[in-house]
C-alpha cells in the first residue's frame, strides 16, 4: 500500500470513560506502536483493531485518565532478503519499502524537534564542545555562529545554580550551602555515613532494583572501623545489599534503613550477619533499626527455614537495641551466646521491639548455659509480631531478669524461659505447633527450672492470652499444656486460657504462688497420646506447696477441674468450675491441702479433699455429690428455695460437715423424702444429725433450718 504523509503520533486528554481511542496514522505491525500514559510506558490492557489500514483503534480494558500519547516507532531493521533469480512479488516488495517510508516518517519527526540552522545556511555548524567543556556552562555562539560553552557570570543567578549542581568539585555544590556557622556537607558528616558512598556508583541502580549481586562485605566492613572512631550514624538507603561474609560491630554502632526497603542478603558460609567486636569490654549501645535479613541460601522447611544463621548477635553487649527490624527464612533474628565461663550478665539491657517474622526458626534466642549462672540479664522484648510462620518463638534461659510484654505471636507463639525476675505481660501467645510430628509440641508459655538445677524465681504472668497450645498434626502427635510451670518459686500468673491440647495450667515442683486463671476446654483436640481422653485436667499441680489457684474453668473434655497430686502441701483451689468427669478439685489425703467450689447451677460437683475443705453451692442443687476424703465441709450459699435430699457419695467418708450460710437451704430429714436423720445434742447448744451414711454430724445456725418448713 502507498505510504502517505501524515501524523506519525496522536496525544489524548483520556478522561477515564472513553475506552476506545483512534489512531491516525497507518501502523504495518502492532509492534509499531509504543503507548504511555503520563509518561509511563503502558503494554497491556488495550487492544488494537485496524492494524494494516491507514489508521486503527486501540480499545482499554479499563478507560485510562491522564496523558495518553501514541506514537509510530518502527525497528531500524530489514527482514527480507531476496535471492538472485527469486520470487520478486509486489505483496514483498511493497511491504519492504513500506516500512522504509514509514521509518523516514518517524526521522523527519525526531529531526523536526531539533535545533535547526536555516536552509539558506547549507554548510552547517560545527559541532557541540565535548562534554569536558560544556559541563555546566552555558550554550553561546561565537562570531562564526559555532556553538561553544561559555562559563556563567560570577554572581549571576544562573552561575549559581551551575555551581550548587556540580557534584565533581568539593568546593562547591553542598559546600556552598550554610547551616549555623558550618556548611552542609560538614553537617551531614558529623551525624552520618551514607554506605553508598563507599561501593562503587556502578553498582547503586542494581542495589536499588535488588538485582545487585556486588559483594558489599567490605563495605560495610570500611564503615564500622570509621564509626569506630567517627561515632557516626550508618544509614543504609533503600535497597538489597549482598553480603557474603559476617560484619563485626563495635561500641556506639548505630546501623539505620528504610523500613520494608532496606534489605540485608547474607550469601555466603559465616554463622552471623552482624557480631559484636570480640576480646574486650561489652559493647555498648549498639543499634539496628529498620532493616530487613534474609538467608539467600536457605529453603523454607514448613513452618520454619533450613538457615543456620544469625542476623544480629547481642552476644557480650550493653545497652544494645534492635527495633523495628524484620527476619526472612533466617535460623535466628536476633539473640546472643552464653559468653566466657563464669561471667555473669555478658549480655545486658538489651531491648528488642518491634520485630517482624516470616519463616524462620526463632524470633529471639539466648540459650541456657550448663553452668549455675546468668549470662543474660535485664532484657527487654516487647511489641514483637510473628505473621508469618515461626517454628520455635523466642527462647531467653537463664536470665537475671526479662521484660516480656505487648507481644503477639500468631502461629506458633511459644515463649520459653527460665531464671529471675520475669515478667511477662498483655501478650497474645496463640497457637504453637511444632514443624514436624517428631518434635513435641510447645507451649505457649514454659517456665522452666535454670539449667544448673536451681529454681525459677519471682515470676510475674500478667494478661496474657494463650489459645490453642500444642495443636497436633494429626490425633497421634504429642500435645501439650497452655502454660507450663517447672520447678519456679515465687510466682503470681493471671491468664486466660482456651483450647490446649493437654491442661491449661501444668505446675510441676513449685512452690508459692498463686494462679489466677480462667481456662476453657482443657484437652480440647481429644489427644489420645499419650495419655488417653478425659485423663487430662484443666489445672494440675505436682509436688507442689503452698499453691494458691483462683478461677473459672470449664471443660467437658477435661477429667478434673484442678487435680493435685498425692506430693502437694498446703495448696487451696477455690473458683466455679463446670464439666469432666468425675469434674470439681482433686487433692491427696494429706498434706492440709483445700478447696472451695461453687456451682454454676448446671451440673452436680464433686470435689474430693481434706482437713478444711469445702464445697460452695449457690445454684439450686438438691442432689450434690461429694467425692471426697476426711473433713470434709459442704457449704450452702443459695439464693433461692432449695431442699437438699442427700450429699451423695458421702458414704465413703468418716467426716462431713455442712454449714447453711444462708435462708433459703433446707435440708430434708428421712421424714421429708430425704435420707437425713436428726437429733438434738445432750447440751442443746447445737442441733446435730444422728449417724447417717458416714456422717459424723451436721451443724446448722437454726434449729428450725433442720426440716422441711
Amino acid at each position: 500500500m502507498a505510504v502517505q504523509d501524515g501524523p506519525t503520533f496522536k496525544r489524548y486528554a483520556a478522561n477515564g470513560v472513553t475506552t476506545a481511542f483512534p489512531i491516525p496514522f497507518l501502523l504495518l505491525e502492532a509492534g509499531d506502536l509504543v503507548v504511555t500514559l503520563n509518561d509511563v510506558p503502558v503494554t497491556s490492557g488495550f487492544t488494537l483493531t485496524g492494524v494494516g489500514s491507514p489508521s486503527s483503534t486501540a480499545t482499554f480494558s479499563v478507560a485510562p485518565t491522564g496523558d495518553l500519547l501514541f506514537r509510530l516507532v518502527v525497528p531500524f531493521q530489514r527482514l527480507f532478503d531476496y535471492q538472485e533469480n527469486g520470487d520478486f512479488l509486489a505483496e514483498t516488495i511493497n511491504g519492504d519499502f513500506d516500512r522504509i517510508w514509514q521509518a523516514l516518517k518517524e526521522i523527519r519527526r525526531d529531526v523536526g524537534r531539533a535545533l535547526l540552522v536555516p536552509p539558506t545556511e547549507a554548510e552547517g555548524i560545527s559541532n557541540l564542545p565535548e562534554v569536558s567543556e560544556r559541563a555546566l556552562k552555558l550554550l553561546s555562539f561565537d562570531e562564526d555562529g559555532n556553538p561553544v560553552a561559555v562559563a556563567a557570570a560570577e554572581q549571576s543567578a544562573t552561575g549559581l545554580a551551575f555551581e550548587l549542581s556540580d557534584k565533581n568539585n568539593s568546593n562547591k555544590g553542598a559546600a556552598l550551602i550554610g547551616f549555623r556557622g558550618r556548611t552542609l556537607p560538614v553537617v551531614l558528616d558529623e551525624y552520618s555515613i551514607n554506605i553508598l558512598d563507599y561501593i562503587p556508583a556502578a553498582e547503586h541502580a542494581a542495589i536499588r532494583l535488588g538485582t545487585s549481586t556486588y559483594d558489599c562485605s567490605p563495605a560495610f566492613q570500611a564503615v564500622e572501623d570509621i564509626q569506630l572512631v567517627s561515632r557516626k550514624l550508618i544509614i543504609y538507603p533503600s535497597g538489597v545489599y549482598v553480603i557474603k561474609s559476617a560484619i563485626t560491630y563495635a561500641a556506639g554502632s548505630n546501623h539505620i534503613g528504610v523500613w520494608a526497603g532496606t534489605v540485608i542478603k547474607m550469601d555466603g558460609a559465616f554463622a552471623n550477619g552482624f557480631t559484636p567486636k570480640a576480646g574486650g569490654p561489652l559493647v555498648q549501645n549498639p543499634s539496628f533499626r529498620d532493616l530487613t535479613f534474609i538467608d539467600a541460601q536457605a529453603s523454607n522447611s514448613g513452618r520454619g527455614t533450613t538457615s543456620t544463621k544469625r542476623a544480629i548477635d547481642l552476644t557480650g553487649t550493653y545497652r544494645a537495641e534492635v527495633s523495628r527490624c524484620k527476619g526472612v527464612g533466617v535460623d535466628v533474628l536476633v539473640g546472643a551466646d552464653i559468653g566466657p565461663s563464669g561471667v555473669h550478665q555478658h549480655t545486658k539491657l538489651s531491648k528488642i521491639k518491634e520485630l517482624e517474622v516470616s519463616n524462620v526458626n526463632w524470633v529471639c534466642r539466648f540459650p541456657p548455659t550448663a553452668e549455675n549462672r546468668f549470662p543474660y540479664g535485664d532484657l527487654e522484648i516487647y511489641d514483637t509480631l510473628t505473621a508469618g510462620s515461626c517454628a520455635y518463638g523466642v527462647q531467653v534461659e537463664d536470665t537475671d531478669g526479662l521484660m516480656y510484654r505487648g507481644n503477639t505471636m500468631f502461629s506458633t507463639g511459644s515463649l520459653t524461659c527460665s531464671g529471675n525476675y520475669i515478667n511477662i505481660s498483655n501478650s497474645q501467645q496463640f497457637e504453637p505447633r511444632a514443624p514436624d510430628l517428631l518434635t513435641i509440641s510447645p507451649n505457649c508459655i514454659r517456665v522452666k527450672q535454670r539449667s544448673g538445677g536451681s529454681s525459677s524465681k519471682w515470676l510475674t504472668i500478667a494478661g496474657v492470652s494463650a489459645a490453642v497450645a500444642g495443636r497436633p498434626a494429626d490425633a497421634s502427635t504429642t500435645g501439650a499444656a497452655a502454660i507450663l510451670l517447672e520447678k519456679v518459686s515465687g510466682f503470681n500468673v493471671s491468664v486466660t486460657v482456651n483450647d490446649p491440647s493437654y491442661e491449661c495450667l501444668r505446675a510441676e515442683n513449685c512452690d508459692t504462688g498463686i494462679v489466677n486463671i480462667v481456662a476453657v476446654n482443657a484437652n480440647s483436640q481429644n489427644i489420645e497420646f499419650p495419655k488417653p481422653i478425659n485423663t487430662y485436667d484443666g489445672v494440675f499441680l505436682g509436688n507442689c506447696r503452698n499453691v494458691a489457684v483462683y478461677g473459672v474453668i470449664y471443660g467437658p473434655a477435661q477429667r478434673n477441674a484442678v487435680f493435685m497430686d498425692d506430693s502437694c502441701v498446703g495448696c487451696f483451689a477455690s473458683g466455679v468450675f463446670r464439666g469432666g468427669s468425675p469434674g470439681g478439685v482433686r487433692t491427696p489425703n494429706t498434706g492440709s491441702n483445700s478447696w472451695q467450689m461453687v456451682s454454676d447451677g448446671n451440673s452436680a460437683l464433686r470435689g474430693s479433699g481434706n482437713a478444711l475443705s469445702s464445697l460452695v453451692y449457690s445454684g439450686g442443687e438438691t442432689t450434690p455429690n461429694v467425692f471426697g476424703r476426711n473433713d470434709v465441709t459442704v457449704v450452702f450459699s443459695n439464693s433461692s428455695p432449695t431442699a437438699v435430699t442427700d450429699l451423695s457419695g458421702s458414704l465413703q467418708y468418716a467426716k462431713i460437715t455442712v454449714l447453711l450460710q444462708d435462708n433459703s437451704t433446707t435440708l430434708r430429714s428421712h421424714l421429708n423424702g430425704g435420707n437425713f436423720v436428726f437429733k438434738i445434742a445432750a447440751d442443746n447448744t447445737n442441733n446435730v444429725v444422728g449417724v447417717n451414711k458416714g456422717f459424723t454430724f451436721v451443724r446448722g445456725f437454726q434449729s428450725n433450718r433442720w426440716v422441711e418448713v
